[in-house]
């Protein structure tokens, strides 16, 4: 029986190519290259987005890219699924995101049902972070 996989993930599961500021071929794509590997035994659904978030929200961006937000209809729209493959994380050490590997650590813990404590916690040490390089940077 083929199994259903959901790739979830930001620009690396997207494609981004680094040398052109494009996109890799889809066939060099990660989920791609799954696919090829698994061939027949799974349907490998790619679902990626640049500078999508674990659950920070990015207020420059041009769309949604709060990942734990958007998670849930995503989840909807391909259903039903056997697994679903979630890499993010990446784009939560932005500065204006969230700045920090442990609000990063903190945002997919939340995205992973970790809850709003573990977010509020992110975004108090994101928050005495930035202070904290304002004052080192006078």
């Amino acid at each position: 029986m083929t199994k259903t996989v959901l790739c979830y993930g930001d620009s690396l599961t997207w494609g981004y190519n680094a040398e052109t500021i494009g996109r890799h071929a889809f066939e060099d794509r990660w989920p791609s290259v799954l696919q090829k590997a698994l061939g027949d035994q799974a349907r490998i659904i790619p679902e990626g987005l640049n500078g999508r978030t674990t659950a920070f929200d990015d207020h420059l961006a041009d769309c949604d890219r709060n990942g734990a937000k958007v998670l849930p209809t995503i989840l909807q729209t391909h259903a039903p699924l056997d697994l679903v493959i979630i890499m993010l994380g990446t784009n939560d050490m932005k500065p204006v995101v969230a700045g920090s590997a442990f609000a990063a650590g903190a945002g997919v813990l939340w995205a992973g049902g970790g809850g709003t404590a573990v977010a509020s916690a992110a975004a108090s040490f994101a928050s005495s972070e930035a202070h904290s390089s304002e004052r080192s940077t006078s």
